[in-house]
């Protein structure tokens, strides 16, 4: 979206925005289609504007007829938000005004911000045909022939959602989360990037029975599911580890925290070995071995990264009768 005008100024349009939001969508937009170019086979991509240089501007309508003439089936536009300082999270509008199918355009919409919820481990603000929330269309959407959605990553206006905006290691994510919605999309195929994984590298050893105090965390989301739930997590992840000397139960269990912060044992750097119950800010396993290094694993489903005391009880060995003072007796 957006671009600067040929005096190097956006002086040439009333859509005036920041500097963030036009070199975030560009950066976004450049990683995107190097990655569908590189790594994904039978699709075609092309960018409405491919620079942020004075005068690499098209108006709305070019943007349309762009992509019309390309013959798109799926039409993208990249965008940040701005509004007051408060206001943070991401938002995906679609347009119903062409001749595409309005329930392929809700589908599209919906996963383009579920993907970048996760990616950014941003608010998630809503998904919805532009009219029915911003009383118009958009002008970028009204006359374009593919299945459509503008994706509005993040406010530029929020210290937070900016401070991702102009992080490379979030546009790379931005871009990859894009990708991933146009192979369930589209059906393509893609090589060259592999499944999100548990980074356990940086895992805190912890001590049975002591509080851990961790950290907040602005990380992007790499785990959306794991084996022992039912909802999708799109906090950033904090890997701890503990090792008990006796078998029996283990339970985890965080406080001292905002938003939906949720807690996990694994019993390895796989979250679809997720082990015992989770309920919430808790999760109980039975069955715990001694000498067996378990991962536990905060995370959120509201994209939380807020701070948190952790702490995990291990099994208690069981009780031995003293015998060192054993009286002999004479028979």
């Amino acid at each position: 979206g957006h671009g600067y005008c040929s005096d190097g100024t956006q002086n040439c349009t009333n859509a005036q925005r920041l500097p963030l939001e036009i070199e975030t969508a560009m950066s976004v937009g450049n990683k995107l289609k190097v990655l569908l170019d590189n790594n994904c086979s039978g699709v075609t991509t092309h960018l409405t504007r491919t620079s942020s240089a004075p005068g690499d501007f098209p108006s709305l309508s070019q943007r349309e007829i762009m992509s019309n003439n390309w013959g798109a089936d799926r039409f993208l536009s990249l965008h940040t938000n701005g509004g007051p300082a408060s206001a943070n999270g991401t938002e995906t509008f679609w347009c119903n005004q062409g001749p595409s199918s309005n329930s392929a355009c809700q589908t599209f919409s919906d996963r383009v911000q579920a993907a970048i919820v996760t990616a950014g481990s941003f608010t998630n603000r809503r998904s919805v045909e532009d009219d029915s929330y911003l009383n118009f269309h958009l002008g970028v959407l009204n006359n374009v022939n593919a299945v459509n959605c503008l994706s509005e990553i993040g406010f530029g206006s929020n210290t937070a959602d900016a401070a991702k905006l102009q992080d490379n290691t979030f546009r790379d994510a931005f871009a990859q989360a894009y990708v991933d919605v146009f192979v369930n999309e589209l059906g393509i195929s893609c090589t060259g990037s592999t499944p999100p994984t548990l980074d356990c590298n940086n895992a805190v050893a912890l001590t049975c029975g002591v509080t851990y105090n961790g950290s907040a965390s602005t990380a992007p989301s790499a785990i959306t599911t794991y084996g022992c739930n039912s909802w999708t997590e799109t906090g950033p992840e904090r890997v701890h580890t503990i090792t008990p000397t006796s078998s029996g139960t283990l339970t985890a269990s965080i406080s001292n925290f905002t938003g939906d912060l949720d807690v996990y044992i694994l019993g390895s750097c796989d979250p679809n070995d997720c082990l015992g119950t989770v309920t919430g800010a808790a999760a109980t396993y039975t069955n715990a071995i001694a000498g067996q290094t378990y991962y536990i694993v905060v995370d959120a489903d509201d994209g939380s990264g807020s701070s948190y005391d952790l702490v995990v009880n291990c099994p208690q060995p069981p009780p031995t009768l003293d015998c060192s003072n054993a009286i002999a007796l004479d028979s």
